[in-house]
C-alpha cells in the first residue's frame, strides 16, 4: 500500500467513511453537522431599503422632489400667512407621486429579480452518482456532505472537493481554477495534499475523460471553489445586447424630450412674463428670478443633453446651476435687505413668496416634470420585466432560462442545430434486435423470426455487456433511469430482464484497465480475469469494431472466419439502420498477459440494434419552425442511414436537402461550406468541434443560431451560438454552464415553443413602447402649444379680435400632479398590463427578425402618430370651444377635471390599441385571454374615477356629473375607433400596393 493510498485510507477513517460502502445516514447526518453542506453561501444583497433609495438617483426625480420640497414650504408660508393651503395639497401630492412611481418600479424589479433566483436555483439542483449504505444512488448536489464516495465519469462536474480513491484514464480541465489549457491526468500518485497533484480534486472542475471514485474532504463554501464564488459574487453584470440597444432609443428620446423640456419652460415664461403675471409690487425682480432661472435650467438641460456620457457631463451641468442659484440667491437676499420700499404695500417677504417664489417654483417644477415625462425611465425597467416574466412563461414550457436575454434572443433565431438523440427521439433506449450466435433476434419477431427472450447468454455475452461498461440503473420512485450512456443502459435492462445481475458480475470480474468510450475513439475496451483467463472485451460503432474482427462466435463457442460472414453482417446493420437504429458491435479476445492490450484480432460476439423512436410531437413542432422561417438541422454521430431516416420522419429532411459525413464536411473549406450550408439539413458521424465550425459559417452568413448540446465537448459550439440550449436530463454539467437556456425535458418541441415566447417578448416591447411614445408625442405638444395659444388669443383679445370667441385656452391645462399620474400610467401600470400579453400563434408565420432591425416600425410609427394627433386634438378643441363636454367652464376645477379625466380615459382606451402593432391585427384579438390586461385597466379605471371625484384641491378636480362621465366614456370609446379605422386604411392601402406590385408588399 502506497503512502498516499494510507493517508486516504486514514482520512476516509476519520469521516467514518467505508471505502466500498460510503457513509451510512447517521453518518451522513453527522457530517453534515460537523462540516457543513455543499452550498454555497449567497452573496450578501443590498438591504431593501437602499435598493429603494437607490431609485431616487434619478437627477430628474431628485430635482422634482427638491422643488417640491421649496414649494411645500412655500406653500405652508402661504398658508400660515394669507389661508391659501392649495399649494401644500398640491406640493404634497408631488411627493406622493413620485414615491409611487419610484415605489411600483422598486417592487416590480424586485419581484423580478426573486424570479430569476428562484429559476437559478432550480439550475443548480443538479444531482451527482454516490454509494451510501453500500447502495448506488443519486442525489442533488446540496446534499453531498464531507465523507460522501462519489462516482464521476467523462462529463460531469466534481461535485466538491475530494481525494481519488480508484481511477481508470482519469482527466480533469482545471483550467477554470488554475487556467492550464491541457486536462490533467489524475492518477492518484501524488500526495493528496498537492492541490495541483494528480490525487487532489478540485471542486468545479470538469471530467474530460476516463472515470474515477473520490472521497470527500471539502464541500460548500470551504472548498476551492467555494472560495473563487465568494471571491467573484460580486462581480456586476454588464448591460445585455438587448439593454444597450433600448438604452441607445432611450437616448434618442432624451434628447426630443429635453429639447420640448426647454420649449416648453420658454413658452410658458414668455406667456407670463408678456402678460405681466408675475406678482405685482415685485414684478422686476420676479423678472429677474425668472430670468436667472431660465439661464440655469435652460443652460442645465442643454449641456445635460449634449454631454451626456462624456467628460464635461459632469462639470458643465453643475456649474450653470451653481450660476443660476447664485444670481437667484443674490437677488433673493437684495430683496431682503432692500425689503422696505415695498412697505405698505405687503411685507418683503410675503411679496418675495407670493410674487416670486411661487411663481418661479411653479415654472421650475413644470420644467422638471416635462423632463420626468418626457424621458423614459420605465423603459429599461420594462424590459427587465418582460424579460424576467417571460423567462418565467419560457420556464413552464420546459426551458430554464439562465441568462434572461436569452429570452429574447431565441426569438430572433433563425437556424437551429438540434441533436438527434433524445431531442429528436425519446432517449427511452431499449434492445430491438440482436445478431448473435450467427442469428437474428427481435424483440418483435416477424415471419418466424426467433425472439430476444430465446438468446442464449453466455457468460461471455453478459460479460461484454456488464463489465465493459460504465452505466447504471437507478430505480428512483420505482421508476428507472439509465445513469450514464443510454445505449448501455438499454442494455443493462435487458441483461437484468433477463434475470442476470450486472452489479454482481462486476463485483465478482472487476475491470483491471479500461479504456473509454470517447467521440474520436468510438470504442470502449475493458479487461477482466475469469478464472485463470484474461478477456479484453470491446464494443463500439460497428464500422470500427469490424474492421478490427477476424472472427465471428456462433452457436456452442464455435467461431468461424469473419470474411465469410461479412456480407450478411453488413446486410444485417443496413436493416437496422434502415429501421433507425443505433448499432453497437460487441467483440472479445482472450489475452496472453495483462499487457497485451492490443484492440485488434478480435472475435465479434453480437450486433446489437437499439430502436429510441421520434417524440411524437417533433414533427409538429418542426413544421412549425420551417412556417415560422426557421431552418431545422440535425448534428448527429450516429450513422448517415440512420440519420436520413430519422430526419425523414421528423420532417427535417426536404428534397433538396444535402447529408454529409463528418470525414466529407472536415475536407470542406470555409468557402465551400457557406455554399451548400444552406442546404444542409443532416450532419453525420460528426465530430464535436465541427458543431462550432458550422455555427461561425452560418453566423457570417449573418443567421442568428440556435444549438442544442449535451456533451462537454459541446461547451465550444453552445458557447459560439447566439443562444446554446443544452439538455436538461442527459447533458453534462460543462454543457449546462456554457449554455443559455437548459431544456429541462430535452424536447425539440419546447425549443420551438421558447421561440414563440421570445417572439412574444419582442411584440410586447414593442407594444409597450407604441403606448408609451403616443403619451409623450401628445403630452408635450399640449404642453407647448396650449400656452403659445392662451398668450396668442389674449394678445389678439386686447386688441379686439376674437378668431374664436369662445376659446379658453390656458397655460397648464394638465397640472403638474396630473402630469406624473399620467406618467405613473405610462412607465408602470402599462408596462405590467403590456409585458404580461400571452403569446398570439400568427407570430409564428412571421419571418425573424434581423439582427439590426429597429424597434419602431413604419406602422407603429403611424399609430403614434395619428393617436397623438387625436390627443392633442381633443384637448385643444375643448379649449378653443370652451366645450368642456358640458361641464361648467366657469368652474376652473370641473373644467381640469374634464381636461385631465378625458385625457386619461383616452389612454385607458389607447392601451387597446397599443396591443395591436400590426395593421392586420384588431385591438381586441385575443382580449379574452389578457386577464393581466384587463385588471390593469380596471385599477387605472377605478384610481381615475376616484380622483376625479374626491381628488378635490391635490389633483385641481371636482366631481363630475352622470351626462359628463357617459360623455368622457363615449371619448374613449371614440379613441379605439380611430385606432380601427387607421389601421383599417392602412390595410386597404397594402391591399392596393399589393395588387399593384404583384403581391410583394408586406404588412410592417
Amino acid at each position: 500500500m502506497t503512502d498516499t493510498h494510507q493517508r486516504v485510507v486514514a482520512r476516509a477513517l476519520d469521516l467514518g467513511t467505508d471505502l466500498r460502502d460510503g457513509l451510512t445516514a447517521n453518518q451522513v447526518a453527522r457530517n453534515r453537522q460537523l462540516y457543513g453542506g455543499n452550498d454555497i453561501t449567497p452573496a450578501r444583497k443590498e438591504p431593501l431599503w437602499r435598493q429603494f433609495l437607490r431609485k431616487f438617483r434619478d437627477p430628474t426625480i431628485r430635482i422634482l422632489l427638491v422643488c417640491a420640497v421649496l414649494s411645500l414650504a412655500a406653500g405652508a408660508y402661504k398658508g400660515v400667512s394669507v389661508g391659501d393651503w392649495l399649494g401644500i395639497a398640491e406640493s404634497a401630492g408631488i411627493l406622493v407621486a413620485a414615491l409611487i412611481a419610484t415605489g411600483v418600479g422598486f417592487l416590480l424589479e424586485w419581484r423580478a429579480d426573486r424570479a430569476f433566483d428562484l429559476l437559478r436555483k432550480e439550475y443548480e439542483n443538479l444531482t451527482i452518482k454516490v454509494t451510501r449504505d453500500g447502495r448506488f444512488k443519486t442525489i442533488p448536489v446540496g446534499e453531498l456532505v464531507t465523507g460522501d464516495l462519489v462516482h464521476l465519469e467523462s462529463g460531469d462536474k466534481v461535485p466538491a472537493d475530494g481525494w481519488l480513491v480508484a481511477t481508470s484514464n482519469l482527466t480533469v480541465d482545471q483550467s477554470f481554477w488554475n487556467g492550464e489549457t491541457e486536462p490533467a491526468a489524475k492518477d492518484g500518485t501524488d500526495g493528496p495534499d498537492d492541490k495541483r497533484g494528480s490525487t487532489f480534486m478540485v471542486g468545479g472542475t470538469n471530467v474530460v475523460g476516463g472515470s474515477g471514485t473520490m472521497l470527500a474532504v471539502a464541500v460548500g463554501d470551504s472548498s476551492e471553489r467555494g472560495i473563487i464564488i465568494r471571491d467573484i459574487q460580486t462581480t456586476k453584470r454588464e448591460q445585455t445586447p438587448l439593454e444597450r440597444k433600448l438604452q441607445d432609443l432611450a437616448d434618442v428620446i432624451n434628447i426630443a424630450g429635453t429639447g420640448a423640456a426647454v420649449l416648453i419652460f420658454a413658452s410658458v415664461f414668455a406667456a407670463a412674463a408678456l402678460r405681466g403675471d408675475l406678482g405685482g409690487p415685485l414684478a422686476p425682480v420676479g423678472r429677474t428670478v425668472l430670468s436667472s432661472a431660465v439661464f440655469a435650467i435652460v443652460g442645465s438641460l442643454v449641456a445635460f443633453t449634449l454631454t451626456k456620457g462624456r467628460k464635461q457631463h459632469h462639470v458643465l451641468v453643475p456649474a450653470f446651476l451653481a450660476g443660476g442659484c447664485a444670481i437667484f440667491a443674490t437677488v433673493l437676499a437684495s430683496a431682503f435687505v432692500w425689503g422696505t420700499p415695498f412697505a405698505g404695500q405687503g411685507s418683503a417677504l410675503a411679496n418675495l413668496v407670493t410674487g416670486v417664489v411661487s411663481p418661479t417654483l411653479e415654472v421650475l417644477i413644470l420644467a422638471v416634470t416635462i423632463v420626468v415625462i418626457a424621458v423614459p425611465e420605465g423603459l429599461p425597467m420594462a424590459v427587465s420585466i418582460s424579460l424576467a416574466l417571460s423567462a418565467r412563461n419560457i420556464r413552464k414550457d420546459n426551458n430554464l432560462v439562465r441568462k434572461m436575454i436569452a429570452a429574447e434572443t431565441i426569438g430572433s433565431v433563425d437556424v437551429i442545430f438540434s441533436d438527434k438523440t433524445g431531442t429528436m427521439t425519446l432517449n427511452r433506449m431499449s434492445l430491438a434486435t440482436l445478431y448473435t450466435q450467427g442469428r437474428l433476434y427481435a424483440r418483435d419477431p416477424e415471419d418466424g423470426q426467433p425472439a430476444l427472450d430465446d438468446v442464449h447468454v453466455d457468460d461471455l455475452l453478459a460479460l461484454g455487456i456488464a463489465a465493459n461498461s460504465t452505466g447504471h440503473l437507478d430505480d428512483r420512485g420505482g421508476e428507472l433511469h439509465f445513469v450514464g450512456s443510454s445505449t448501455e443502459g438499454a442494455l443493462l435492462k435487458w441483461l437484468q430482464d433477463r434475470g442476470i445481475s450486472y452489479t454482481d458480475l462486476r463485483e465478482r470480474y472487476p475491470a483491471l484497465r479500461r479504456e473509454d468510450f470517447s467521440s474520436q475513439r468510438k470504442v470502449m475496451s475493458t479487461v477482466v480475469r475469469s478464472g485463470d483467463r484474461l478477456w479484453l472485451l470491446v464494443k463500439g460503432a460497428p464500422e470500427r469494431v469490424l474492421n478490427r474482427c477476424v472472427d465471428v462466435e456462433l452457436a456452442d463457442g464455435q467461431t468461424e472466419p469473419f470474411d465469410r460472414h461479412e456480407p450478411e453482417l453488413h446486410r444485417v446493420l443496413a436493416g437496422m439502420a434502415e429501421r433507425e437504429m443505433r448499432t453497437l458491435a460487441l467483440a472479445y479476445r482472450r489475452m496472453e498477459s495483462e499487457g497485451d492490450a492490443r484492440e485488434d484480432g478480435l472475435t465479434l460476439q453480437a450486433l446489437a440494434g437499439i430502436v429510441d423512436p421520434v417524440r411524437t410531437d417533433v414533427p409538429a413542432a418542426v413544421s412549425t419552425a420551417h412556417r415560422a422561417g426557421i431552418d431545422v438541422k440535425m448534428v448527429t454521430g450516429d450513422s448517415p442511414a440512420t440519420a436520413r431516416a430519422v430526419a425523414m420522419r421528423a420532417g427535417v429532411w426536404s428534397d433538396d436537402g444535402l447529408l454529409l459525413t463528418g470525414e466529407q464536411f472536415a475536407a470542406m473549406s470555409d468557402d465551400e461550406l457557406r455554399v451548400v450550408a444552406p442546404r444542409l439539413k443532416v450532419l453525420a458521424r460528426s465530430e464535436p468541434m465541427q458543431k462550432k465550425r458550422l455555427v461561425e459559417v452560418l453566423q457570417s452568413l449573418g443567421h442568428v443560431v440556435a444549438v442544442t448540446g449535451d456533451g462537454t465537448n459541446d461547451a465550444p459550439a453552445l458557447k459560439m451560438a447566439d443562444v446554446g440550449i443544452s439538455m436538461g436530463l442527459r447533458g453534462t454539467d460543462v454543457a449546462k454552464e456554457a449554455s443559455d437556456i437548459v431544456l429541462v425535458d430535452d424536447n425539440f418541441g419546447s425549443i420551438v415553443r421558447a421561440v414563440h415566447w421570445g417572439r412574444t417578448l419582442y411584440e410586447n416591447i414593442q407594444k409597450f413602447l407604441q403606448f408609451q411614445l403616443s403619451i409623450n408625442l401628445s403630452a408635450l405638444t399640449i404642453a407647448f402649444v396650449s400656452p403659445l395659444l392662451a398668450l396668442g388669443t389674449s394678445l389678439l383679445a386686447r386688441s379686439g379680435v376674437r378668431l374664436l370667441p369662445g376659446a379658453d385656452f390656458r397655460e397648464m391645462p394638465l397640472t403638474i400632479l396630473q402630469l406624473l399620474w399620467i406618467n405613473l400610467i405610462m412607465d408602470t401600470l402599462a408596462a405590467l398590463a403590456l409585458s404580461l400579453e400571452p403569446k398570439r400563434d400568427e407570430l409564428m408565420n412571421d419571418r425573424p427578425k434581423r439582427r439590426t432591425e429597429s424597434f419602431v416600425t413604419h406602422n407603429m410609427l403611424h399609430n403614434i402618430l395619428v393617436m397623438s394627433t387625436w390627443f392633442v386634438a381633443v384637448t385643444l378643441f375643448m379649449q378653443a370651444t370652451g366645450w368642456y363636454l358640458g361641464a361648467d367652464r366657469t368652474d376652473a376645477r370641473q373644467v381640469s377635471s374634464v381636461v385631465f379625466t378625458s385625457y386619461v380615459f383616452m389612454q385607458v382606451f389607447n392601451l387597446f390599441n397599443a396591443r395591436s402593432v400590426r395593421p392586420d391585427k384588431s385591438a381586441f384579438a385575443g382580449l379574452a385571454r389578457s386577464k393581466t390586461f384587463w385588471a390593469v385597466v380596471a385599477v387605472i379605471t377605478i384610481i381615475q374615477v376616484g380622483l376625479t371625484q374626491v381628488g378635490g384641491a391635490a389633483f385641481s378636480t371636482a366631481p363630475l356629473p352622470p351626462l359628463v362621465w357617459l360623455r368622457v366614456l363615449a371619448l374613449g370609446l371614440a379613441t379605439v375607433v380611430v385606432g380601427e379605422v387607421s389601421r383599417a386604411f392602412r390595410r386597404f392601402r397594402y391591399r392596393v400596393a399589393h395588387s399593384a406590385d404583384g403581391g410583394s408588399s408586406t404588412v410592417t
